[in-house]
Formats: structure tokens, sequence, C-alpha cells
């Protein structure tokens, strides 16, 4: 089970994990795959969330 310090804003669980954006290295499949990551794409952007929550599946910045 995937635990941070980070708390999700919506349900207050702990199973945060970060949102990584860009072309995905194997390393970051790998990772994505264990649940410790979440891909977001190729496309970048500021505004875009930075946190899933692996509880509710809220996202956000």
């Amino acid at each position: 089970m995937v635990k941070s310090k980070i708390k999700c804003p919506k349900c207050k669980s702990t199973r945060a994990i970060p949102i990584i954006y860009g072309l995905p290295t194997p390393e970051g499949e790998a990772e994505e795959k264990k649940g410790l990551i979440k891909l977001g794409g190729c496309i970048v952007s500021e505004d875009f969330p930075k946190w899933h929550c692996k509880n509710c599946g809220y996202e956000w910045k």
C-alpha cells in the first residue's frame, strides 16, 4: 500500500502519489505499474495537477 505524508484534500487519505509529466522512461513506466507514481502524459502545463489520490481518484496541485 502506498502511503505518503501528503493528504488528499477531499478524502484525507495518505495514499497520494505524484503525477509525473513528460516522455516516460522505462523506470517511470515500472514505477507506475508498482503504483508509486501516475504518468500524466507528454504535455506539460503549470495548471495540471501534481498529486493523485489512490483512494478516491481526486487530483490536485
